[in-house]
C-alpha cells in the first residue's frame, strides 16, 4: 500500500528536525546521520518532532534545522560530554556489524570507515544544507557522507595527510546495503551508547534543552508555517508567491520607498543585495499571512494600503494592540518607511514593557543611528531581561552604542559587565558561549585602541584570538573567519604603533586564512582576500617597498573585479578603495596614471565618505589638497 503524502512529509519533517540536532549536537557528522536516519530516533525526541510536524508539517521542521545557527540551538549545544563521539562510534559499530553480512567484496571500503571512525581525527565532512533535505535528495545525504569517510580514511591509511580528499565511486550494491541495512543498525548501537555512564547525562541535557525549544518554539512555528506549503511556494489569497514574485515585489517596494524619499539612492542600492533581499523576504512573509484583508493588499505589493488597514485595526481591536503594533511596525518596515516602524515598535514597548518589545524597538533605532532612543530603550530592557543570555546581549549592545556617542567610560563598563557574564556561561558551556566571550574581547579591545590604551587593546586581542583559535579547531568552517578577522585587528594595532614585522605577520596569517576559506567559499571570502591584500599593500608601502604593495593591489583588483561586475552595488565601494590605494602609490612616479585610476575609483564609489576621499586625492594629485586615510 503506497504511503500517504502526510506521511512522507511528517517522515521529512522528523529527518530535517533530527538533521538539525544532529548538527547542534554533533557537527557535520551528526547532521548528515541524523538526515538519513531521523526517523530511527524515536522515543521522546522523535515524538515531539512529530507532533510538531503535524501542527505545521515540513516547514515547521525546517524552522528547527535552520535553528542550528540561532541563539536557541546554540542552548541546545550546552550538554557536557562529547555527542559527537556517540555519533561516531554509533557509526563505526553499526558498520562492524554489517561487514561480515556482505563478505570480502568491499573489504577495502569498510576498512576506510573503521579507520576514519576510530581514530581521533576531525571528520571532513561537508555541511548538509535545508536545500538537500528535500524528498528526492535525502537519500543522497547519506551516500554523500560515506564517499567521504571512505575518502579519509584512504588517506589515513597511506599516512599522506593532504588537503585534497581523492573520493571514488561508490558500487551501487554497497550503496543500496547501506540505505537499506544501515538505519535499523545505527538506532540500536546509538540507543545502546547513549544510556551508558559516558553519554547518559549529556543526552538527558540535550533532551531537556530540545524540549524547552520546542514547548517555547511552538506556537510561534505553527504561525510562521500555515501559509507555506512543502514546496517552499508560499499561498497569499490563492495566489502563489514563489521566489521571483517576491524579488518583484521588493524591487517594487524599494521603488515606492525612493519615490517617496524615505530612502536614497546609495541605500536602495544596499537594500536589493543578496542579504538584505533574503531578509526582506522573510519579513514580507510574516506578515502576508497576519490577516486576511491584508493578504490581498500584500500579494498585490501594496503595502501603503496594508498600513492603512493596519493602522485602522488599532482603532477596532483595543485588547489585540501591542501585536497590531508589532504587526504594523514589520510592515513599515517592509515599506522602509523607518520613522513609523520605530514609531509602532515604541507604542508596543510603551503599552506592555518587556524585554522583547524593548529590545526590537532600540535594535532597530540602533540601525536608524537614532542612538538616543536606543539607548533608553535597551536601559530599560536591560532591567526586564529574565535571563543572564539575554541581559549579555543587551549590555554588548549598549556598549556599542555608548562607545559610538563618545561614552567610553559607560561603554567600558557596560562591556566589562557583558564579558562577565559571559565568562561565567562559557564556564558551564564553553561550545556555546565561548565565541560570545571572544566577540565581547574583540569589541572590548576595540575601545581601548580607540582610546590610545594599546597594550590592554593588545591583551584583550590576543585573548580573542586564543579563544578563536580554540573554536576553530573543532570547527574550523564557523570560526577560520573570525581569526582572520582578529588577526587583521591585531595587525592594524602593530602598524599603529610601528611594530611593522608583527603587523605584517599577522596580515600575512590573516590572508592565508581567507585564501583558505575562499577556496571552499569562493563567493563570500574572495572579497575578504582582496581586502587583506590591499591592508598589506599599504603596510608595504608605508615600509617604502612600493612595488611589493602595487602587485598586491593589482591582484586585490583581479579578484574583485568579475565581482563587481556582476554587482557594483554590493563591490563598488570596495573596488573603488583598491583602485584608490593604487593611484596612490602611483602618485609620486605617474600623477596622470593616479588621477586616471582615481577618477575611474570615483565612478565606482558611492559611500559619501569614500567618494569625498578621492575626490580629495584628485584635487592633490591634479590641483591642490590632501589624501584621506586609505585604509579600510
Amino acid at each position: 500500500m503506497p504511503e500517504k503524502p502526510s506521511a512522507k512529509v511528517t517522515k521529512i519533517a522528523i529527518r530535517v528536525a533530527a538533521a538539525g540536532l544532529g548538527a547542534a549536537v554533533a557537527g557535520p557528522l551528526g547532521c548528515a546521520l541524523g538526515a538519513a536516519f531521523g526517523d530511527a530516533l524515536s522515543g521522546p525526541l522523535g515524538e515531539m518532532v512529530h507532533n510538531l510536524a503535524e501542527e505545521g508539517m515540513k516547514k515547521s521542521a525546517e524552522k528547527l534545522f535552520d535553528a542550528g545557527g540561532d541563539l536557541v540551538a546554540e542552548r541546545i549545544k550546552g550538554a557536557d560530554g562529547n555527542l559527537e563521539a556517540a555519533y561516531r562510534e554509533a557509526l563505526r559499530l553499526s558498520l562492524a556489524t554489517l561487514h561480515p553480512q556482505m563478505g570480502r567484496d568491499y573489504q577495502d571500503w569498510f576498512e576506510h570507515w573503521e579507520l576514519c571512525l576510530k581514530v581521533k581525527e576531525i571528520l571532513r565532512l561537508d555541511d548538509v544544507g535545508a536545500d538537500q533535505l528535500a524528498l528526492t535528495k535525502i537519500d543522497s545525504v547519506l551516500h554523500r557522507t560515506m564517499v567521504r569517510l571512505d575518502a579519509q580514511g584512504a588517506m589515513l591509511r597511506r599516512n599522506q595527510p593532504s588537503r585534497t580528499l581523492v573520493e571514488r565511486k561508490m558500487p551501487k550494491e554497497l550503496d543500496a546495503a547501506l540505505t537499506l541495512y544501515l538505519p535499523e543498525l545505527f538506532d540500536d548501537s546509538f540507543k545502546t551508547l547513549i544510556v551508558s555512564d559516558e553519554y547518559e547525562v549529556a543526552w538527558r541535557q540535550v533532551q531537556l534543552r530540545f524540549q524547552e525549544y520546542v514547548s517555547s518554539s511552538v506556537i510561534s512555528i505553527k504561525a510562521d508555517t500555515t501559509a507555506i506549503r512543502a514546496d517552499t511556494s508560499v499561498l497569499v489569497s490563492g495566489v502563489t508567491l514563489t521566489n521571483e514574485k517576491l524579488d518583484q515585489l521588493l524591487v517594487m517596494a524599494i521603488q515606492r520607498a525612493e519615490e517617496g524619499e524615505r530612502i536614497g539612492r546609495a541605500e536602495a542600492r544596499a537594500l536589493k543585495a543578496e542579504g538584505e533581499s533574503e531578509e526582506w523576504k522573510r519579513k514580507y512573509l510574516d506578515a502576508a499571512k497576519d490577516d486576511p484583508p491584508l493578504e490581498a493588499l500584500l500579494e498585490t505589493g501594496d503595502l501603503d494600503e496594508a498600513a492603512l488597514k493596519t493602522e485602522e485595526q488599532l482603532k477596532r481591536h483595543d485588547q489585540e494592540k501591542v501585536k497590531t503594533y508589532i504587526k504594523l511596525g514589520r510592515i513599515h518596515e517592509l515599506r522602509f518607511d523607518w520613522a513609523k516602524a520605530l514609531d509602532a515598535y515604541q507604542r508596543a514597548w510603551k503599552l506592555e514593557p518587556s524585554w522583547d518589545n524593548g529590545f526590537r524597538y532600540a535594535y532597530l533605532a540602533q540601525k536608524q543611528n537614532r542612538h538616543k532612543d536606543a539607548i533608553t530603550a535597551y536601559e530599560g530592557a536591560r532591567s526586564l531581561s529574565d535571563d543572564t543570555y539575554s541581559a549579555a546581549t543587551t549590555l554588548n549592545n549598549l556598549a556599542n552604542l555608548y562607545s559610538a556617542t563618545q561614552r567610553m567610560r559607560d561603554a567600558e563598563l557596560a562591556y566589562g559587565e557583558a564579558l562577565s557574564i559571559r565568562r561565567q556561561l562559557a564556564k558551564q558551556n564553553p561550545e556555546a558561549y565561548l565565541p560570545d566571550v571572544a566577540m565581547t574581547l574583540n569589541n572590548l579591545a576595540i575601545l581601548y585602541s580607540d582610546t590610545q590604551r594599546m597594550r590592554d587593546a593588545e591583551l584583550a586581542y590576543g585573548e580573542a584570538l586564543a579563544t578563536y583559535r580554540q573554536l576553530a579547531e573543532q570547527n574550523p568552517e564557523a570560526y577560520l573567519p573570525d581569526v582572520a578577522t582578529t588577526l587583521n585587528n591585531l595587525a592594524i594595532l602593530y602598524s599603529d604603533t610601528q611594530r611593522m614585522r608583527d603587523a605584517e605577520q599577522a596580515f600575512s596569517e590573516a590572508l592565508a586564512t581567507y585564501r583558505q576559506l575562499a577556496e571552499q567559499n569562493p563567493e563570500a571570502y574572495l572579497p575578504y582576500v582582496a581586502t587583506m591584500l590591499n591592508n598589506l599593500a599599504i603596510l608595504y608601502s608605508d615600509t617604502q617597498r612600493e612595488d611589493e604593495g602595487l602587485r598586491l593591489c593589482r591582484e586585490a583588483v583581479s579578484i574583485l573585479r568579475p565581482l563587481w561586475n556582476d554587482n557594483p552595488a554590493v563591490h563598488g565601494n570596495q573596488m573603488a578603495r583598491i583602485l584608490w590605494a593604487i593611484a596612490d602609490l602611483l602618485g609620486a612616479n605617474s600623477e596622470l596614471d593616479a588621477c586616471k585610476l582615481a577618477r575611474e575609483a570615483l565612478g565606482m564609489a558611492y559611500d559619501p565618505g569614500v567618494k569625498a576621499g578621492i575626490e580629495r586625492s584628485i584635487a592633490r594629485w591634479c590641483g591642490d589638497g590632501e589624501a584621506d586615510s586609505r585604509r579600510e
